[in-house]
């Protein structure tokens, strides 16, 4: 989901920032929710030791970092 939304912004830049700033600030966000691991990500993460715990623990904070992207662009 994040590629995608990096994907409408390299149309809609509003910053006028390199693209390739956006896909390193996902990466980075991604990362740090992933090892903060807030509710939701913590939710899955310790009530699902399985495959699902683990692939919907990366979408939360894919989610997360997705949405901050997102506010990045659009509010500054």
């Amino acid at each position: 989901m994040p590629l995608m939304l990096i994907l409408h912004l390299s149309q809609n830049n509003r910053l006028s920032l390199p693209i390739e700033v956006y896909y390193v600030l996902s990466f980075i966000f991604f990362r740090f929710f992933d090892i903060l691991k807030p509710f939701p990500v913590s939710y899955f993460d310790k009530n699902f030791k399985n495959y699902f715990g683990i692939i919907m623990d990366d979408i939360m904070a894919g989610l997360y970092s997705m949405i901050l992207i997102y506010l990045i662009s659009h509010k500054f």
